[in-house]
């Protein structure tokens, strides 16, 4: 009888694909939003550093207490966490929020000179 029959039932290879889908999904989507969504430039080393620890603490709490796994591959997920968040920045992409292209004004002082340029007459 194969070992893994023994720990995880006849379906075990579905429940290590889908333990690794949900591993990976909340190891890694937290820095991905912080990364791409929030921050949307590279972070420091000693920034990456601390999120990632923190991050790393959260998920062997959240494994271990509702979910009651060790958490083997946690030490893997918060090494790809570090990279994701220091990942460099592609050619030609945003690096910082202060080059993010503004958005057009809402208003125009098109109308107010056309206002200006009316002769009142009295």
């Amino acid at each position: 009888m194969n070992p893994f029959s023994l720990l995880y039932g006849d379906y075990w290879p579905v429940v290590l694909v889908i333990s690794g889908v949900v591993t990976w999904t909340i190891g890694l989507l937290p820095p991905w939003f912080i990364r791409y969504y929030w921050v949307r430039r590279r972070l420091s080393r000693l920034q990456s550093f601390f999120i990632t620890a923190g991050l790393w603490f959260f998920n062997v709490v959240f494994f271990k207490a509702f979910l009651g796994t060790q958490g083997y591959s946690l030490p893997l997920v918060a090494t790809f966490c570090y990279m994701l968040l220091r990942k460099k920045p592609k050619n030609g992409a945003v690096q910082s929020k202060e080059t993010l292209p503004q958005p057009p004004l809402t208003h125009s002082n098109d109308a107010l000179d056309s206002l200006k340029k009316i002769r009142w007459h009295k």
